[in-house]
């Protein structure tokens, strides 16, 4: 079967330059992405043992491969992750980092009294640690009032502890491992939204769509696909500093829109497809392999967040468009790819306007994923 090619590039910050064709020890090693129902890239990891290289090519990867970009493609279709974590087991120790608490840009946000009004430092910067893996940056609030002195002090030193990753080191139960295994940890590029911050003291109103556009404007690595135009009138003022991620999350959340990065680190803004309804069929077996019109689907032609069709079941009873009031419909809230097939579980369909709504936010709920492993990958289009 045909199967996705897994590449490894330097981090963005350093450049595009290729590190190597990993297709075969990813899909090895239990390939497998996560992506949301809503739409975009979320997560990704496979594993790497001893089996398949030496321990000292393990080690190197381990040391060297945090932030890199690994690019799945197939079909002409690419999706984009970064490396987020690494973890290596060698007996009975696991050593682990990530990017989670590295911050290589700090501002420090303070008071210098109950009557005075919030003042932000100068950004302390670290460029060492942004040559390495791009800007991260972190906005600190002070539960005590302080000097600015104090403040500047203050945002030195988180810089200094946090400029780049550090490691941990745990002890695992149980018997030791007698090979070394390296697992490595994706996230999709929609999380660096999160890595810049967002303030505003406006009270004047603008579009939401107009508005987006500049929450994510700062986001180095990501470019604008398609934002629909949502003329829905908002205010952009936020509750001090917060991500720009949360501010999505504040601006979307209630608009039966949805938001998403996929398509080459492209983002896009769009209406929840709630009219999009994919017509299925289901063998009764141990394992539910999805079809389509008859025809065997190959693996990414179905989506979670929609809603199959158990024809199997009744076959002398004609479909029905209205498959959401319809009890021979099932919706599907998880999706599984690997040797054996497509496995499907189910879960509830929305069918209140509120549940509708919830589903807009694609990022801060994962509302269903899709595990892909050994397949194919084929976009769907509508029946």
């Amino acid at each position: 079967m045909e199967r996705a090619a897994i590449n490894i590039f330097v981090p963005l910050a350093r450049g595009t330059s290729l590190v190597g064709d990993y297709s075969e020890l990813a899909w090895e090693g239990g390939y497998t992405r996560d992506t949301f129902a809503m739409g975009g890239e979320h997560s990704a990891r496979f594993r790497i043992s001893q089996d398949d290289l030496s321990l000292e090519e393990l080690e190197n990867i381990f040391q060297n491969w945090l932030g890199y970009r690994m690019v799945e493609s197939f079909a002409g279709k690419e999706r984009h992750f970064f490396v987020n974590e690494a973890r290596l087991s060698v007996g009975s120790q696991v050593i682990s980092w990530s990017l989670d608490d590295m911050y290589n840009q700090v501002n420090w946000y303070y008071k210098t009294d109950s009557a005075a009004s919030y003042a932000l430092t100068a950004v302390a910067e670290n460029s060492e640690s942004q040559g390495i893996f791009g800007d991260k940056k972190a906005v600190i609030t002070s539960r005590e009032y302080i000097p600015a002195t104090a403040a500047g002090n203050k945002r030195d030193q988180y810089l200094a502890d946090h400029a780049f990753p550090l490691s941990a080191v745990t002890s695992t139960s149980g018997r030791k491992r007698k090979k070394a295994v390296l697992e490595l940890r994706f996230k999709g590029f929609v999380h660096e939204i999160g890595y810049e911050w967002y303030n505003s003291t406006s009270t004047s109103t603008l579009g939401r769509s107009t508005h987006i556009s500049s929450v994510i404007s700062l986001a180095s690595n990501i470019s604008t696909g398609s934002i629909v135009t949502d003329s829905t009138t908002i205010s952009p003022e936020s509750d001090n500093w917060i991500t720009r991620h949360k501010r999505l999350h504040d601006v979307v959340s209630d608009s039966g829109y949805r938001y998403f990065v996929t398509n080459g680190r492209k983002f896009y803004y769009e209406a929840v497809p709630s009219s999009e309804i994919f017509y299925t069929r289901r063998e009764m077996d141990d394992i539910d392999h999805v079809y389509r019109n008859g025809q065997r689907v190959p693996s990414p032609l179905v989506e979670p967040g929609r809603i199959i069709w158990t024809e199997d079941l009744f076959s002398a009873r004609k479909q029905s468009a209205t498959l959401l009031h319809d009890p021979r419909a099932r919706y599907i809230a998880k999706i599984t790819y690997d040797k054996n097939g497509v496995r499907q579980t189910g879960g509830v369909a929305p069918t209140r306007q509120k549940q509708k709504a919830d589903l807009a936010l694609s990022f801060s709920r994962s509302i269903s994923n899709v595990k892909l492993s050994q397949n194919s990958i084929t976009r769907l289009t509508k029946p």
